[in-house]
């Protein structure tokens, strides 16, 4: 499982996607966005989705939520380099977080809707 992880990680930060490897991402995101009510874009060791991740778990968007952690998938890169793409970046930081198909941010964009009481009406 941890070489697994490593082989993952070293794929992902090494690797410069094809451009078959960039179809196959924008494919995917894409997929996940619109068939997704909620959809993140995350990896797992960052502290900014974990936080994320768990502010809509404990508003009950576990079974609507599909999060991908880009540093353990193969397409990783590719995806992230999509989704840089997607808002016209060179690049992008994570969490990225889409709600009915729109980009709402990351964890900072997430805490400010829910303390300005504009996140659970989006959930609703």
């Amino acid at each position: 499982m941890v070489m697994n992880y490593i082989r993952s990680l070293i794929s992902n930060t090494f690797h410069t996607p094809t451009s078959e490897d960039m179809a196959r991402a924008k494919e995917t995101v894409e997929g996940m966005i619109v068939q997704n009510r909620v959809a993140v874009f995350s990896k797992s060791h960052c502290p900014f989705c974990m936080e994320a991740k768990r502010m809509l778990s404990k508003l009950g968007q576990d079974a609507s939520t599909k999060t991908v952690e880009l540093d353990r998938t193969t397409d990783g890169s590719a995806m992230q380099q999509h989704l840089a793409t997607r808002i016209g970046a060179s690049r992008v930081t994570v969490p990225q977080i889409y709600i009915d198909g729109k980009l709402i941010g990351g964890c900072s964009e997430l805490k400010a809707l829910h303390s300005a009481g504009k996140l659970e009406p989006l959930l609703a």
